[in-house]
């Protein structure tokens, strides 16, 4: 007699299409073993499979309520687009959650080291619980954001902005001795530690908005707006806003590349181009007017003149010819 085949339990994001389906949830934590806590409960919650070995990390999965889930100050990104939250939060409640969050346990609630994302979609959906890969809390705490950094530079989610304003934050708080130890810890040059923390000048309200665009992929090109904050600025804040707000605006609707924006900011800080008025004579010969253009700087002069006789065009043609082939006498030296 054969032996019944194992059936594997179908996996959670199969199951959970949102967390009010209380019958879906039940039916989601049994086939997976799943020992939830009472709702009366504030204790961490029991793992919901076996303990696993993450590298050097125990850890262990559990479903965690999202109320009791905080977002480490350590976490590498600090903006999200509210295009992206909103498509997270379609994909939790359309095709369940399939990928762990992962943090760490202090107190009654669950630290955040990745997930900030799915966490933000889960509120945005209305979702009540999160699956969690937990694991033991970080010696030091800025292991926490080097290990978010590494996480979200690896699916290339990480801007420039988000690091500038970390890497301000971990100095501020000696997490970091100096530039010098953040740069080797980091892999990065010093001097690219520094153009970084620039952007710290950009006031937050045009980071929030240069967020929603593609400019935040170049560095060259926040470093660029970041200096119209810069102290030699002659617009003061306001202005340099209002300048700033102008720029991202214009590249977005064109479309400009990094470097197309880094030319555009250089030209908007030079200002326009003043027009050089030529100096403009009129002259007459005889009955007949004319028009004398001269413009010294650029080394133009432009003479017309209307109503002369075919006797007075031949004369004035010889004219200039003539000082033309002798050339014009030096002008007199300051000394004499």
């Amino acid at each position: 007699m054969a032996k019944p085949s194992a059936v594997k339990p179908p996996p959670l994001s199969s199951i959970i299409r949102a967390n009010s389906d209380t019958g879906a949830m039940q039916t989601a934590l049994a086939s997976s073993n799943v020992m939830p806590t009472p709702k009366s409960s504030v204790a961490p919650l029991a793992p919901v499979v076996a303990a696993a070995n993450d590298g050097a990390q125990h850890r262990t999965q559990q479903v965690w309520p999202v109320s009791r889930i905080q977002v480490s100050p350590m976490n590498a990104r600090v903006f999200y687009s509210t295009e992206e939250v909103d498509e997270m939060a379609t994909s939790l409640t359309t095709n369940g959650q399939e990928l762990a969050v992962k943090g760490y346990i202090e107190g009654d609630n669950l630290i955040l080291i990745d997930g900030q994302k799915r966490l933000r979609g889960a509120k945005a959906g209305g979702l009540d619980t999160l699956v969690a890969d937990v694991c033991e809390k970080p010696e030091k705490e800025r292991d926490v954001y080097l290990a978010s950094r590494r996480i979200n530079k690896e699916r290339s989610s990480q801007t420039a902005l988000d690091d500038g304003v970390r890497f301000k934050m971990l100095l501020e708080d000696k997490h970091f001795q100096d530039q010098d130890e953040l740069a080797q810890t980091l892999g990065m040059s010093k001097s690219m530690i520094s153009k970084v923390m620039s952007l710290n000048a950009i006031p937050e309200r045009v980071m929030r908005r240069l967020k929603d665009t593609k400019i935040t992929e170049s560095i060259n090109a926040l470093y660029a707006i970041s200096q119209l904050f810069s102290t030699e600025s002659k617009q003061g804040e306001e202005g340099a806003v209002e300048l700033a707000t102008a720029i991202i605006e214009e590249a977005v609707k064109k479309d400009l590349s990094g470097n197309q924006v880094v030319t555009l900011v250089a030209a908007k800080r030079q200002g326009p181009k003043q027009r050089q008025r030529n100096e403009v004579r009129r002259v007459t010969m005889g009955s007949a007017p004319g028009v004398l253009k001269l413009s010294p700087s650029r080394g133009v002069i432009e003479f017309s003149m209307q109503g002369l006789t075919a006797d007075q065009v031949n004369q004035l043609r010889d004219r200039i010819e003539s000082i033309c082939e002798t050339g014009l006498d030096p002008a007199p030296s300051a000394a004499a």
